[in-house]
């Protein structure tokens, strides 16, 4: 259904608003999803979501630091299968992170946004799955 509504209804100046659009998505779908959703902003629809999906998020922040120059760029996107049209600028992206009670805005500038409060959620599963293990091979 949403397939139908973005290819035959949704147009420029539109906005799509999608709850968690990663529930039930592999995480490499998650990571197409998120182009979708680059290609739709750069067409000029307006996109709300709400996720906890640390994919989404990342490829989104992967989008707009492919906004920068560098020497190897082209071969990146050739070997990752980035299209121009996916690339996003700071200025098209704003993210917020619901804490105490509140939201807060993320930092976005040319090298992507400021991290989230999902890496330190698996920083901290890492360190706990490392001292299992240190502990089973002692």
């Amino acid at each position: 259904d949403l397939y139908i509504y973005i290819r035959h209804i949704l147009k420029k100046n539109d906005l799509l608003i999608i709850d968690e659009p990663e529930l039930n998505l592999h995480p490499e779908m998650q990571m197409k999803v998120a182009r979708v959703f680059a290609k739709l902003v750069r067409a000029g629809v307006k996109i709300l979501i709400t996720t906890h999906s640390d994919y989404i998020v990342k490829e989104i922040n992967n989008l707009i630091t492919l906004s920068n120059d560098f020497e190897t760029k082209s071969d990146l996107m050739k070997h990752y299968d980035y299209k121009e049209n996916e690339i996003l600028q700071p200025s098209d992206v704003k993210a917020y992170i619901a804490s105490d009670k509140t939201l807060h805005q993320v930092k976005i500038d040319n090298w992507g946004m400021e991290k989230t409060t999902f890496d330190k959620s698996i920083d901290l599963l890492n360190e706990i799955s490392e001292e299992i293990i240190y502990g089973i091979n002692q």
